[in-house]
Order: C-alpha cells, then structure tokens, then sequence
C-alpha cells in the first residue's frame, strides 16, 4: 500500500521531529487517513509501542488498518474488558488505563502515539503520559488531532511542544480527497443578535440551555424545517442540538411531517442499531448532542445542520468534517455525493469567519518545512499557521509572515497537480481528456465522463469483477482511483510501469491491439501505454454502459 503524497510528507516530518525533540503534534482533518498515518509511523519507528484511543467502536477498524501496514508485527487490546500487553503494539483505550494504577501492567513503552490529541490536558490523559515517561524517560510521544485547539483555551504544551505539520481542510477538498461544505447561514429576525447575549460558562462555551430557550421555538424549528426540506430535503442529515429536549422537538417537527428521523444521546441504549439504521437504511436524519462531534464517520452523510452556537472553532469544525468524507461506490451501491450541505441557524460560522484553522502554504517539492516559534508559548509550528495549535495564541494582520498569507490564501490545487504526485503514470488515452487510465500489476483503473462534468472511476483487479470507485466530480474521481491504485500496488509495481514509457510495445500487445482492430501504426504507443489502451478496450462496453448512465 502506497501513501498519499501529503500522508508520506506528514509521517516524515513526524519521524524527524521525534527525533529531535522526543515529541511531536500532527494535526490533520477528517478524512484525511490519520489511522494510515499512524501505522506508516509506527512502522518506521518499530520497538514496544501503543496507540491510545478513546472510542470503544474505532479499535477493530484501526487494527484492521494498522496490519495492512504492519502486516508482520503482533497487536493486542488493553481495554474493552480485555487487558493483553503482549503485543508489539498495544491499542489502549484511555478510560481503561487513565484509572489510578491502569499503566503498572504494561511493559515500559518505545512509542506513545495519542489519537485525538487535543484531549492531552485532561487528568485522565495526562496520567497516562506521566506513567509512559516515568517507566521510559526516553519514550516519543506523537500526537494526531483535526482540531489542536481545545475550547477550554488551555495548550497542550506540558505534553508537546512542536507541530510537525499541519494539513488543512481545504487542502484535502482541492486534491479530491474530501467533498466541498456548501454553507448556508441562516438569517432568522433578531435571532443573531440574541445569541450574541448569551453568556458563557466558565469555559468558555455558550451556556446551551440559555440557546435552548432561544433557539427551541416552535417558529425557529418551523423554519428550520422548512428551510433543509428546500435545500437538502433528499440527504443523509446530522442535526446539532442544544440539549436533549431541543433535539427532540426538532426530530417529532421532522417526524410529523413524514421525515424518517431518529435522536441520539449519551445514554442510547441502542445506539449501535441506530447508527447502522441511519448509515445503511432508510433513517434520514439524527438529532444529537454532543454525541457525534467527533470520531463518527458515515460517508452517506451529505447534510450537515448548526442548531446551536460554537463559541470554539474547533467545535464547529468537528461537526461539520462529519460530512465531508467521499463515498465507496462498493459499499453504499446507488449514493452519490459532490458535496455537503452545511445549514447554520447558530451564528458559528458568522462568528468563525471560514471553516479553516489555519491557511497552508505548500512547500515546493523537495524542500524543507518552514517553522516560527510561537511568541506566547514557544512552541515550533508550521510558518502558514495563523492561531496556534498548542495555546491559542492568533497572528494578527501585520505580524511576521501576514503578508505571505495574504498573498497566497486564495490558491486553489489544480488537477494536475494530483496526477503529477502520484506515483503511476496516468495516460490520456485519446487526447480529449475524458478518458484517463493508469495501470500496475495487480490492478488499473478508469476515470472517464461523457459530458466533461460527471465522471465515472472504475478500477478492476487481476481475477476480480470491475468496481465502481466514485461518481461525481473529476477531481474526486481521480482521487479515488489513485487510492485504488495505492491500495492494491506497491513502489516496485509503479516503478516498473513508469519504466516501461520508454518501452515499445510487445509483439504480444501489437498482436492483441491488431486482433481487436486497433490500427498501431496511427499512434506512437509505448508498452505502458499500449497496456493501459488493452485494458480499456477489453472493458470498452462495461466503462462505456457505466459512463453514459452517470451522464445527466
């Protein structure tokens, strides 16, 4: 399995940074591949190592990943009502281990890698990591998060103190690796103002019952109704609420008007049930509170609804990357998503501004990343970083490295340049630019589309059935046929492909093209070439039948 380009960056920035300075601080969004990362990671450094999660329900999927990287090394859980240290990587559950005495089992640790890092400053965390040192003063400590910033304002400087680096929302929908919010904010009459009003409580957050009294009226909650049934009326919904009873009232409103909706909270017995109901049947919308902000994924979800204020960035940007995440064709048959439907009756994003921590400036290929040094609490960070991950603190206009800022916030990624980082040669099979095709040795893929505006990835391997990928837009199309590509390849196969541009064909493949009535001498075809136009060919009717029938 092959990295992403910005993954392979992160993992190697991280390597180097542990080295250095014995910790680090990885911040990356949803969707991203933070489990992927982490596994590169680790396979890089070796020794006694844990993994420390906090959701019970993401530790078989992040095995699953980790033994597609690591496949030779052994893992055990501690946590779960299980306590196994014998693996050579542990994936501990904090709960389990945050209790006075949990770590005195385990072996003294090479490696600490946090998931969810942000949670670092909580008693429970810090427990942990103390018990880690202590046993191994000598133990790296590496941290990966979406949102570095917590909203109590407090950093996480006593457990880290450098950011290796820093990949950003935006950058990951231009690249086609996640879907683009479509944001809507909602003006409702004096509403705005009211919740500007709200007190905050001690930690800074809007008190939610004072935005209950405002928000949970029956003329907002028909609005609000109203106003998604316009808008996103057909899509997967998560709607963020207040407090149980405004989450309620919201999912009769829906209910009463025929909307399969359902709530969810802490203490849902069911819980399991519902989330599978609203993934993969015909549950349409889920009102919570704070359940699903942060660790739940559900690629059908295509509608994003703020029925309550964030005074934390970090908060709202949770809730919203829920949505974001492309959809396997392969899994969810008959879904296709362009984009998420982001509906702010809140103010949160008024407030926030963007839906951005901070502006990224990618380096040229090849050099080095750029660090400053936070003035309020020395900690190493990424040059384009505009508030700091580890204390808050914001560069305002004027300070050091503004200008650049400025200059460059609003470059978007062509398409190109995800066809020139991958690590396989993509060829434009008849010039138009509406049939790409790369190849390996165990697998190749298809992007293709009859109109120039919906485009179909399909990707086939040796003895297996062709499979959709992605319908959609063209750069999330590619993005998911490169990650096929990633998948089921390795170093050596996209190598030897790239090789073979200098080739000529095979007498084989001249034979092959000639039985099929393909006339050679009209093209200046090389081996690589000439195996990308066989496959397509082989397949013409199957690609042609699935392209034409995403065409609107």
């Amino acid at each position: 399995m092959l990295p992403r380009p910005y993954q392979e960056t992160l993992v190697e920035r991280a390597v180097s940074a542990l080295s250095e300075y014995g910790n680090t601080l990885a911040i990356a969004p949803t969707g991203s591949g933070k489990t992927l990362m982490i596994s590169w990671l680790l396979a890089s450094l070796g020794g006694r190592q844990m993994i420390l999660q906090h959701r019970e329900e993401l530790v078989a999927q992040n095995r699953e990943k980790f033994h597609r990287i690591n496949p030779d090394r052994s893992s055990s859980v501690y946590g779960l009502g299980i306590k196994d240290p014998s693996g050579d990587t542990i994936f501990g559950m904090a709960q389990t281990l945050g209790r006075n005495g949990g770590m005195e089992i385990l072996p003294p640790l090479d490696v600490l890698v946090i998931d969810e890092a942000h949670h670092t400053r909580s008693e429970t965390y810090q427990r942990i990591v103390d018990a880690a040192r202590s046993r191994n003063p000598n133990v790296l400590i590496a941290g990966f998060t979406a949102t570095a910033s917590r909203g109590d304002k407090r950093g996480l400087k006593p457990t880290f103190d450098n950011v290796c680096d820093m990949i950003t929302m935006r950058h990951l929908v231009d690249l086609g690796f996640l879907v683009p919010p479509r944001t809507f904010i909602a003006t409702l009459p004096g509403l705005a103002e009211e919740i500007q009003k709200v007190r905050k409580t001690s930690c800074g957050e809007y008190d939610l019952d004072e935005v209950e009294t405002l928000m949970n009226t029956v003329p907002v909650n028909t609005a609000v109704f109203r106003e998604w049934k316009d808008l996103a009326g057909d899509r997967k919904t998560i709607a963020f609420c207040s407090t149980i009873r405004h989450a309620e009232a919201v999912c009769a409103l829906f209910q009463e008007n025929g909307i399969k909706a359902d709530c969810i909270f802490g203490d849902t017995p069911n819980r399991a049930e519902i989330l599978k109901r609203f993934e993969y049947g015909d549950l349409q919308v889920l009102c919570n509170v704070a359940v699903l902000t942060e660790g739940y994924d559900c690629p059908p979800l295509s509608c994003v609804v703020l029925l309550r204020p964030c005074s934390f960035k970090s908060t709202m940007l949770q809730m919203i990357g829920r949505g974001l995440r492309v959809v396997d064709p392969e899994e969810h048959p008959g879904v296709i998503k362009r984009d998420c439907i982001v509906l702010d009756f809140g103010e949160s994003i008024r407030i926030h501004g963007d839906l951005e921590q901070g502006v990224r400036l990618d380096d040229l290929e090849g050099t080095e990343a750029a660090n400053k040094e936070c003035p309020s609490c020395n900690t190493l960070i990424p040059i384009q970083t505009r508030e700091c991950p580890v204390c808050g603190y914001e560069y305002h206009a004027g300070a050091k490295g503004a200008a650049q800022e400025k200059e460059y916030s609003d470059v978007v990624m062509m398409e190109v340049d995800l066809l020139k980082k991958s690590p396989f040669k993509w060829a434009d099979l008849f010039g138009s630019g509406k049939v790409m095709v790369a190849s390996g040795f165990n697998a190749w893929v298809v992007t293709a589309s009859a109109n120039g505006n919906d485009w179909v990835s399909l990707g086939k391997m040796k003895g297996k059935p062709m499979r959709r990928l992605s319908v959609g837009a063209k750069v999330p199309a590619l993005a998911q046929a490169d990650d096929f590509l990633r998948l089921h390849e390795d170093t050596d196969a996209a190598q030897k492909s790239r090789r073979w541009l200098k080739d000529p064909p095979s007498f084989k493949q001249l034979e092959l093209l000639a039985n099929i009535g393909w006339n050679v001498n009209d093209y200046n075809l090389r081996k690589y070439e000439a195996s990308c136009l066989l496959n397509f060919l082989w397949n013409k009717s199957a690609i042609e039948q699935e392209v034409f029938r995403h065409a609107r």
